[in-house]
């Protein structure tokens, strides 16, 4: 499997981030095209496609009392335009815990603030709509998205009794004004599976 940088990397906190993420933690991410072969049963077959390498370290992640959820989301387009997001669900209260998000139009990574999030709030596998707006100092950019396929994992038990909440992770499908792309999503939120 080989893999290509197609965007900068992007480090956590270096986009005028709403809140905190995770303390202690050093993480950044960065858009990549891969190109490799899978060989079953002697067939090998080729493929290209996308990925996000994700790089983190340290932090404390054991304590999941107060995490309502959160909506992560990136994705390339063929003529080299990009995005990327992370907003944690507010408090009760309204309160920002975290959000921060970049986007690439050109030669420039600018802050994006993201806006209309689609948080989850069921657990369908494909088909949902996942649209949200993206303002940067020069406007507002709309980005239409559906889940085209997910997994779901149950809310399981971390550290001291508290949980991390249901989890979906997948893929979507973008479209930026004339341009589509497949791009993830991972999503979660304190509901229960059906």
């Amino acid at each position: 499997l080989d893999a290509y940088a197609e965007t900068p990397p992007w480090f956590q906190g270096s986009h005028e981030p709403d809140g905190h993420f995770v303390v202690g933690e050093r993480r950044f991410e960065q858009l990549c095209t891969v190109a490799g072969a899978v060989e079953v049963a002697g067939t090998v077959t080729p493929f290209t496609g996308g990925a996000l390498r994700v790089h983190r370290k340290g932090g404390k992640r054991n304590d999941y009392g107060t995490f309502r959820g959160h909506n992560w989301q990136s994705a390339r387009f063929p003529s080299g335009r990009a995005f990327g997001f992370i907003h944690y669900r507010p408090q009760p209260d309204g309160r920002v815990t975290y959000r921060e998000g970049w986007l690439l139009d050109g030669d420039e990574v600018v802050p994006a603030r993201v806006e209309g999030t689609p948080w989850m709030t069921d657990t369908r596998s494909s088909g949902e709509d996942v649209s949200f707006r993206l303002r940067t100092a020069a406007g507002e950019i709309r980005i239409d998205g559906e889940t085209f396929v997910s997994s779901l994992r149950p809310p399981r038990p971390v550290g001291d009794g508290t949980s991390f909440p249901l989890l979906q992770s997948g893929i979507a499908r973008y479209q930026w004004d004339d341009e589509e792309a497949f791009g993830m999503i991972e999503r979660s939120a304190r509901l229960e599976p059906e």
